[in-house]
């Protein structure tokens, strides 16, 4: 999916508190106008009803925006910027408006990767903005290595050979056991959702999920399936019965 950052409605949220952050966050877009743009990368930022942004030109990625109104918000939100320079005002924003109650943020990006929109928010508001992304601990520690990973399918009796695994092999196992997924189809989204982070960040969010919410967050994220089929059977893969 590539660096995104993530912002959710996670309950009741102040209309004053909100309207006062998203002001602050016309300041922040103001004393940064030299690299940004309107939402299509071209004209100027959208600063009265909401914001709306991206970089400039070839410099924009996806646009950043924000409803004047909490109750505009939906549920999930992201934003893809690829590390351009616009990504520091996106940061910016976000960390400004992570002090609202209710407003949830989270990113692909590590705490130190923020302190440059932190930098900018605190400069521009007159005060130190806190860091709302906490250094991954946990997370961390349960990554697999590559060697991890052969090691546990070859403990499947899967045959690796450099960094492949024949499909026919694959299958063979999976199909007989599904690793407590209902079928081969639920298994196989849950491996690449799994095995992307962004993915991985945003299903962890949403969860529990039920089968009308999963098959809801699958076609947003895997629109046309995964790369290994294309049946719709697919939908419900976050659906664990």
């Amino acid at each position: 999916m590539g660096y995104t950052h993530y912002w959710s409605k996670e309950g009741e949220i102040n209309p004053a508190d909100y309207k006062a952050a998203l002001k602050d966050c016309v300041k922040i877009i103001k004393s940064k106008l030299d690299i940004l743009a309107g939402p299509e990368a071209t004209g100027k930022p959208k600063v009265s009803m909401g914001i709306s942004f991206n970089g400039k030109d070839d410099e924009g990625h996806e646009t950043f925006s924000l409803p004047p109104s909490p109750d505009q918000l939906k549920k999930f939100e992201f934003c893809k910027t690829a590390r351009k320079p616009y990504d520091v005002v996106v940061t910016a924003c976000l960390a400004r408006m992570a002090e609202v109650k209710g407003f949830g943020v989270s990113s692909d990006g590590n705490a130190s990767e923020w302190s440059d929109g932190l930098a900018l928010a605190s400069s521009v508001l007159g005060r130190k903005i806190p860091n709302p992304i906490k250094e991954e601990t946990e997370e961390a520690e349960a990554k697999i290595t590559k060697a991890e990973l052969k090691k546990e399918l070859q403990s499947l009796g899967i045959k690796v050979e450099g960094n492949y695994v024949r499909k026919k092999d694959l299958e063979k196992i999976v199909k007989a056991e599904y690793q407590g997924w209902t079928n081969y189809e639920t298994w196989n989204v849950n491996l690449w959702i799994s095995g992307d982070e962004s993915m991985y960040k945003a299903a962890k969010r949403e969860q529990p999920f039920t089968e009308d919410s999963a098959e809801e967050f699958v076609l947003e994220m895997l629109p046309i399936g995964t790369p290994d089929f294309s049946n719709r059977g697919w939908a419900k893969g976050l659906y664990k019965s």
